[in-house]
């Protein structure tokens, strides 16, 4: 080919062919650079301050932004409702970032997703009033991070950094390790500093001085009995023998809790052995700077990807993600995996807890990370479809949706039918948040509270002497004296307005004949039309041959329309089954034998339960705290 265009080319030619090209290079580069010029220009604003609200998950989120006639240059929270440690940093991080970058196009904070999207919504509505190009701001280039490759030698290396993995690096540390904690969030503490509210311990000094008497061994014979035996025994007994004096050894490093009385209805008159933490975020930042002063390295930002393994089949370090995309590689001689468990993932709890349909206030960065990785070098599963499963809420994505009045219509023991129409169980069980959870599941996570327009007007105007499930809760924690509460329910004068807002957003319906109500409910007429005579007949005679249900909760039948349904969904919070370990947290293979080097605690480790969450308060985070001590001593100690 070069033979030919030699052949045809003449001078001529040459000069004609050299001109178009430095034209077309000239005229190409100028056009580049223009483009270039205007996507690089500075966006244009109307000067000023402007105000705009948005819904986040826990409420209105207002921020005030200042604008030049080309640049942000302030941004100010003016009202929120973010958690405490997780989401009111991360409203802060984003905010800092879009000043920095002038631009929307910044990623979102791990762990706190939800909140930094709404940070991103709240200042992308004052742009728009400002009359900024929305869309361009979040399409603008990122500025570029070099990722970097790091590797780190340590002891101990912590995979996850909330309840357990906290208590894990500080048990080894104790032991004289020195530690590495990865935490894939910005913040350390998870599920235990988000969610949790306290933790489950048996014969404390707190319990003592209260005049409990309550044993380790009625627990354990309670667990054992409950999970139907389908526990590991020796871990349960390990775990509440040592519950006691881990009230006292969190004290140590700054964890104060105190002793509740019991929050839920159904568990009134049972043993007290709920402590709920004084301040959880000064705990855990009181926790970590104990860390510190004891050599340990505490990575944010860091998720596990991969366990390390040897020739022979030994765990020698972990693989990890840091937040510029590098590769960080830390070899260690004891691995502890504290990740939290799955609740996290739609996909495995759509697949191990099996439902169409469920809500979630379960930590988001739980995704299974520790499972998983378990599982690639042969860990073996224990219970691994448990799930805790605690009451259920109206399926919206507007929070203001199920935090209002007609989200508390499914906290009273009104009738309850499934997708089919038809009633399912006494809904006294609403008055026990786990078992409420495990009633849910066994409808596929999904079923509907019906009532007639006579409860909404009663309810409305007068109250009912019912007791909401979570009233306890509610006035437990805010530190009101529950002995002084009528415990009834006051009127829900928004009730009408409620429901409106909830029948619009999907989520509740509405019939003048329970025949109209089933159609818009998409479940079967001929059967709700039974369970509502059904249900009406056995409120007025005070018994419930079907379910069983106490008379004291057969308040209201279902007999005048217009006629009302309110979609409700499990709520998820926990998985509690997860990978195999023995007494000493030791993670175990198919043949029932340690992969030496490898641990995990909290909700990666399976053994403590059955099927389902047992009605104790705190187990979970009791499990958090005592396995991740457990663990932490046992990696430490077999180093020697």
């Amino acid at each position: 080919m070069q033979r030919h265009i030699r052949k045809i080319a003449r001078p001529g030619i040459m000069f004609l062919v050299f001109t178009l090209v430095f034209l077309g290079c000239y005229f190409g580069n100028f056009q580049n650079s223009a483009v270039g010029a205007a996507s690089k220009a500075s966006p244009s604003y109307k000067a000023g301050t402007y105000t705009s609200t948005v819904k986040a998950r826990n409420g209105d989120l207002k921020v005030k932004v200042t604008f030049t006639s080309n640049a942000i240059t302030d941004i100010t929270v003016v009202e929120e409702s973010e958690t405490e440690g997780l989401g009111k940093p991360a409203l802060k991080k984003i905010a800092d970032e879009i000043l920095s970058a002038q631009h929307l196009n910044v990623d979102v904070v791990s762990g706190a997703t939800s909140s930094s999207k709404s940070m991103l919504e709240a200042v992308a509505a004052a742009v728009k009033q400002a009359g900024g190009n929305v869309d361009a701001l979040k399409k603008a280039k990122k500025a570029t991070v070099v990722a970097k490759n790091e590797e780190m030698t340590t002891d101990v290396v912590v995979v996850g950094g909330g309840a357990s993995g906290t208590a894990a690096a500080l048990a080894a540390a104790e032991k004289g390790a020195k530690v590495v904690v990865l935490e894939k969030a910005a913040t350390p503490g998870g599920a235990g500093r988000f969610l949790a509210e306290g933790l489950l311990a048996i014969q404390s000094d707190q319990q003592k001085k209260a005049g409990e008497t309550y044993t380790v061994d009625q627990a354990f014979d309670y667990l054992t009995k409950y999970t139907h035996y389908l526990s590991n025994g020796e871990l349960t007994r390990n775990i509440l023998e040592q519950s006691a004096s881990t009230i006292d050894w969190l004290a140590k490093y700054g964890t104060e809790t105190k002793l509740m009385e019991n929050t839920q209805k159904s568990h009134i008159g049972l043993p007290v052995t709920y402590h709920k933490y004084v301040d959880k975020n000064k705990a855990f930042d009181n926790m970590y700077a104990k860390l510190k002063e004891m050599g340990g390295t505490l990575l944010t930002n860091t998720a596990g990807k991969e366990l390390i393994k040897d020739q022979a089949g030994n765990i020698i370090g972990v693989i990890a993600q840091k937040a510029d995309g590098g590769k960080l590689t830390v070899h260690a001689k004891k691995v502890v995996l504290a990740t939290g468990g799955y609740a996290g993932s739609d996909a495995m709890i759509k697949k191990y807890l099996n439902v169409s349909n469920y809500t979630t206030m379960a930590y988001a960065n739980n995704t299974g990370d520790g499972l998983t990785m378990a599982q690639a070098v042969g860990a073996d599963d224990f219970n691994i479809n448990a799930v805790a499963v605690h009451s259920a809420l109206i399926p919206s994505k507007d929070p203001s949706v199920w935090q209002g009045s007609t989200g508390q219509l499914l906290n009273l023991p009104l009738m309850w039918v499934n997708r089919e129409g038809k009633r399912f169980v006494d809904e006294g069980v609403v008055y026990d948040f786990a078992l409420w959870g495990n009633a849910a599941v066994a409808q596929g996570g999904e079923y509907y509270v019906v009532l007639d327009d006579a409860t909404m007007k009663q309810l409305s105007e007068q109250g009912s002497d019912l007791t909401n499930s979570f009233e306890k809760t509610y006035l437990v924690g805010a530190g009101v004296d529950t002995k002084t509460s009528t415990g009834k329910v006051a009127p829900m004068k928004d009730l009408y307005d409620s429901m409106d807002k909830t029948i619009k957003a999907g989520a509740a319906f509405k019939g003048n004949t329970i025949e109209e109500l089933a159609k818009n409910m998409g479940v079967d007429a001929a059967n709700l039309v039974g369970a509502a005579a059904d249900y009406s007949k056995s409120v007025k005679s005070g018994k419930d041959s079907e379910f069983l249900k106490n008379p004291a909760y057969m308040k209201y039948s279902v007999e005048k329309g217009p006629f009302y349904a309110v979609q409700a969904a499990a709520l998820v919070e926990d998985s509690i089954g997860g990978i195999r370990v023995n007494g000493s947290l030791q993670v175990m293979n198919g043949q029932f034998k340690p992969i030496s080097g490898l641990y995990a605690v909290g909700c990666d480790a399976g053994g403590l339960y059955g099927d389902s969450y047992p009605t104790f308060e705190g187990l979970t985070l009791s499990f958090a705290f005592n396995s991740g001590r457990l663990g932490g001593y046992a990696a430490a100690s077999s180093m020697k």
